[in-house]
């Protein structure tokens, strides 16, 4: 078995393992659709994060957000506004570098 950590790990995540269950959060986390995702994935994008520009990574890259912070022990709610968040200061920062153009 090896030790050596994936590629963008850090302390915290390698202390997350999955339930033995899943809770109603995680399956609200795991489900979310595409649509739901996008406009959050852009203004991420937007802000400097490296998102392919395709429907599936845009979609995986908003569900990993939000149930990594399920996975911590935020309700489903508490993740996606977090996550909601984390994209209005994307798109804030995106504005500072731009002169307000993003």
């Amino acid at each position: 078995m090896s030790t050596k950590k994936p590629t963008g790990s850090n302390e915290s995540a390698e202390h997350m393992i999955l339930p033995e269950i899943m809770t109603p959060d995680i399956e609200r986390a795991l489900g979310l659709i595409c649509f739901e995702c996008a406009r959050h994935a852009h203004a991420f994008k937007k802000g400097g994060e490296n998102i392919a520009p395709r429907a599936e990574s845009e979609q995986a890259a908003i569900i990993f957000k939000v149930l990594k912070n399920v996975l911590s022990g935020m309700t489903f709610d508490d993740a996606w506004q977090k996550m909601h968040q984390d994209a209005l200061a994307a798109l804030e920062k995106a504005e500072r570098k731009t002169g307000g153009a993003a």
